[in-house]
């Protein structure tokens, strides 16, 4: 998803910064149907990037909180679009399972990052699991490049 923002607007001059960068990078394969749930109150916009985890009892999954205790706590993968949820609404999604993902435009839930641990492994050592490779990248689109 790219993003554009105007610095500077002058009479003379016009400096706008363009963020073309990708949540999702090679070789993705995802899971289609998979149903995201808004087990919270009043609607919620859940943006792509997410990181997801699944409900144990429901099989449904939710963004991954690793103080959780329903199952969600293991990441699982990784949401592939921006989704808006009602409240107790349950939608059909597409969610990455396998390929490389940038680390940069991850997006994590109650304080949660990738070094984050949680039953003796980090985030990103179980998404890997999954076949999730996170990638670090350095963006060189900026003027003085």
């Amino acid at each position: 998803m790219s993003n554009i923002s105007q610095r500077n607007n002058t009479s003379n001059q016009l400096t706008t910064d363009y963020d073309l960068s990708k949540v999702f990078l090679l070789n993705n394969r995802y899971e289609q149907d998979v149903l995201l749930e808004n087990p919270g109150y009043g609607s919620q916009t859940i943006l792509m990037g997410t990181v997801l985890g699944r409900i144990a009892s429901s099989q449904n999954v939710i963004p991954c909180i690793s103080g959780a205790l329903d199952g969600s706590q293991f990441p699982i993968g990784v949401l592939a679009q921006d989704v808006v949820l009602s409240q107790g609404q349950t939608q059909s999604i597409a969610m990455c399972v396998d390929g490389d993902v940038n680390a940069g435009k991850l997006i994590f839930y109650g304080g949660d990052s990738l070094a984050t641990v949680i039953a003796g492994r980090s985030m990103q050592d179980h998404l890997k699991a999954y076949g999730i490779l996170i990638r670090y990248s350095t963006e060189m689109t900026d003027y003085d490049n």
